[in-house]
This record gives C-alpha cells, sequence and structure tokens, in this order.
C-alpha cells in the first residue's frame, strides 16, 4: 500500500501526492508566495508634497504675522491655529490617501504580504475612506488593522 502525503495550507488548498517532496515544496511556494500577484506599488511624488506643506505652513506664518501687526498675539495665534485646524480638516481624505500611497510604495514585500484579509489592510482602508468619508472611514480602517492576525481572515469588503 503506497502512503500519501495530505498537507493542508492556509490558502484552503489540499495536496494529496504520493511524493512528499513535491507535497512540501508546493506548501513552500505557496508559503512563501512565490505565485503571488505583483504587488501594487503607486507612484508617489514626495517632491509636489513637500511644496505644498511648505506653502501651507508660509501662509499660516503669514496670516500669523499680519494678524500680529493689527490685533493681539493671543487673537492672532488663536485664528492661526484655527485656520491651520480647517485646512487640515478640508484636505483630510487627501491627507490619509497619500500617506497610505507612501505605505504601499515602501513598505517592505515582507510586511505587505502578512496581511490575513482580501483585499489588503492598506487597499481596504483607501475603499473605507472612499465609501465612507475620511473619519469613518479611517476608523474603520483602524479597526481592520487590529483585526488582522490569526485566526481571522478571509475576505472583508468595506
Amino acid at each position: 500500500m503506497t502512503e500519501k502525503t495530505i498537507t493542508i495550507t492556509g490558502d484552503d488548498a489540499i495536496f494529496v501526492s504520493d511524493d512528499r517532496d513535491e507535497c512540501i515544496r508546493k506548501t513552500v511556494a505557496i508559503l512563501t508566495r512565490k505565485n503571488a500577484d505583483p504587488l501594487r506599488r503607486p507612484d508617489v511624488k514626495i517632491k509636489p508634497a513637500i511644496i505644498k506643506v511648505s506653502i501651507f505652513l508660509g501662509s499660516v506664518l503669514i496670516l500669523f504675522v499680519l494678524l500680529n501687526i493689527f490685533t493681539t498675539t493671543k487673537l492672532a495665534i488663536l485664528v492661526s491655529l484655527l485656520a491651520a485646524a480647517l485646512c487640515l480638516i478640508v484636505f483630510l481624505k487627501r491627507i490619509l490617501v497619500f500617506v497610505i500611497h507612501v505605505y504601499q510604495r515602501y513598505a517592505a514585500e515582507s510586511t505587505r504580504r502578512r496581511c490575513c484579509f482580501t483585499p489588503s489592510c492598506s487597499e481596504y482602508m483607501l475603499l473605507a475612506i472612499d465609501k465612507y468619508g475620511a473619519y469613518r472611514g479611517f476608523f474603520k480602517g483602524v479597526s481592520r488593522l487590529f483585526r488582522c492576525h490569526y485566526p481571522n481572515g478571509g475576505v472583508d469588503e468595506p
């Protein structure tokens, strides 16, 4: 009687083979994801982002200086901080998407492949931000990050 080797991997793939080495080789290929789809690496332009942040900070500084000339220092600080907070709230969605794209572009492949879910946690957060808006989508994405460990996993759409 021939002995069969059965291997069960995390991707719900089952291999039954007479050859133990072949079964081990297929399992290792799945676990190391040699046949996995290539990662999406978005094109991130850092220089324009630095220029935009510099313009933003410069405009807040100019606003502070102008207000400081015509009003008291405390009022100038308060109005400048409120203007900066308002701009951050308005552009929060863009800021979050940019930070996620930077992560997707520069994070190591081994780090990005650890996700237990489909779509990956970073893709999930992008989809959640697009579907629910910046605040609710961000918190849904963070809660998904806390669930991304064994025994959780599978398909999870926002």
